[in-house]
């Protein structure tokens, strides 16, 4: 912060002098006009004297400069660890596993998914109770409540763009989002349009947002259209135009 003061006083003399020399004229004329009897006399000066007008004041200015520089303090961007696994099932001869040992599927790999800040994995099997439709006689689909298995497991992100998704029909793919959902996690990769197909999967943690998109590549899934349910298809222009959203 920069202060100064006595600015206001050369200022002021200034004006006087401008004033006092602005009146001088007239006033030397009011003066030759009088009658002589009535004109001023000039005082007399004893050649002794020297008359000496008292000196002005001194007129001082300071200036105080702060020398103190506010330094913002630098901040660390977080660090946020991730951690993504591949095919997650739990459907065909994994079912019974499921029913009789609950708490004891995942142990191992909770036990590894506690040191991460978000985990994502590829739901592979349907959480759908609808029947196999598919053409392909491997029929991964899992009960729906099986998905708070993967969210206590530590999970919190999972696609659905996979070839599998709608083995059970479109409305398959919606009963797993709606089972994950349910479980407290976020699906991608899936939707009741291509719109919500594409749209990515937003993580908020350590101050950060993290998002997540998904798209099946095999070209042997369930693609969804914009008047249909489905899964995200991989396809160029798609993928670059979701990306840069982001």
């Amino acid at each position: 912060m920069r202060t100064t003061t006595g600015v206001v006083f050369p200022l002021a003399i200034a004006v006087a002098v401008l004033l006092i020399g602005a009146c001088a004229p007239q006033a030397s004329e009011q003066a030759r006009s009088l009658p002589e009897t009535l004109a001023p006399t000039a005082p007399t000066v004893p050649p002794t004297t020297t008359s000496r007008l008292p000196a002005a004041p001194a007129v001082t200015v300071t200036s105080t400069t702060s020398s103190t520089i506010a330094t913002p303090e630098t901040t660390r961007r977080p660090t946020v660890r991730i951690a993504m696994v591949g095919d997650v099932m739990l459907g065909r001869g994994l079912s019974r596993i499921v029913r009789n040992d609950p708490q004891g599927i995942f142990e191992d790999v909770r036990f590894v998914l506690s040191d991460v800040d978000v985990a994502g994995a590829n739901m592979e099997s349907p959480l759908t109770n609808r029947p196999h439709i598919a053409l392909n006689p491997y029929a991964l689909e899992a009960r729906p409540e099986s998905a708070g298995l993967l969210a206590a497991a530590g999970f919190d992100v999972l696609t659905v763009a996979n070839n599998h998704a709608g083995d059970a029909g479109r409305a398959s793919v919606i009963d797993s989002i709606e089972a994950i959902d349910d479980a407290g996690m976020r699906a991608v990769g899936g939707g009741a349009n291509l719109s919500d197909a594409v749209r990515p999967a937003i993580v908020e943690v350590r101050g950060l947002r993290v998002g997540f998109l998904a798209f099946d590549a095999t070209r042997a899934g369930t693609p969804a259209r914009e008047d249909r349910a489905g899964i995200a298809p991989w396809d160029d222009e798609l993928v670059r135009t979701a990306v840069t959203e982001l």
